[in-house]
């Protein structure tokens, strides 16, 4: 058997294949760099992206890469979805001060469930971006006032969510994760 030359194939055959790939390049959305954040130690850079949407009625969506200092991807987790209004936008992001994890928030591109702010965290160790509430039974980070997550350091995350599926305003617990470790330290909101 030999190999196929172009000259092989009908004319209408290569225009549906140049057509295709015009289509593919179309449907590509835009997309630039919003911030770059150096951790700490000056080792890692998260990049953040923000891609254009791909319908007139949808919203900027998010993407975010860790970088080595030559600029290596080590990881990266896209927040984009079809339509430009199933994804995710980061709203919050910092690097501990140990420079171990970079966290983040995020929020619905549709104006979903805006109640919740998902948060999630690279770790330098895993060199893996982990959503947050997989250390406490997948319960929802609520965003009722004030920021989502707050940094203590070295390496530890504070966050609100409920004991349960809130049924009443006092149900909401702040738990203080220590992204080095394993088990959440919990305390009840006043």
């Amino acid at each position: 058997m030999g190999r196929a030359s172009l000259s092989h194939f009908p004319a209408t055959v290569l225009s549906i294949a140049v057509g295709f790939s015009s289509i593919c390049y179309a449907a590509q959305r835009a997309e630039k760099v919003a911030h770059k954040i150096d951790s700490p130690d000056g080792q890692l850079r998260a990049v953040l992206i923000a891609i254009a949407p791909n319908t007139n009625y949808g919203s900027e969506e998010s993407r975010v890469e860790i970088r080595d200092r030559i600029n290596r991807l080590l990881s990266l987790k896209d927040f984009t979805s079809t339509d430009s209004n199933h994804g995710e936008i980061i709203d919050n992001s910092e690097w501990t001060p140990d420079s171990q994890f970079f966290v983040f928030s995020t929020s619905s591109s549709g104006g979903h469930q805006p109640w919740q702010s998902p948060v999630w965290y690279y770790s330098r160790k895993e060199q893996r971006i982990r959503e947050l509430s997989e250390l406490f039974d997948h319960r929802p980070v609520l965003s009722d006032d004030g920021p989502v997550f707050e940094i203590i350091a070295p390496h530890s995350v504070k966050i609100t969510t409920w004991k349960k599926p809130r049924l009443h305003e006092g149900d909401n617990v702040t738990l203080i994760l220590n992204l080095a470790g394993s088990a959440p330290s919990g305390a009840t909101t006043p």
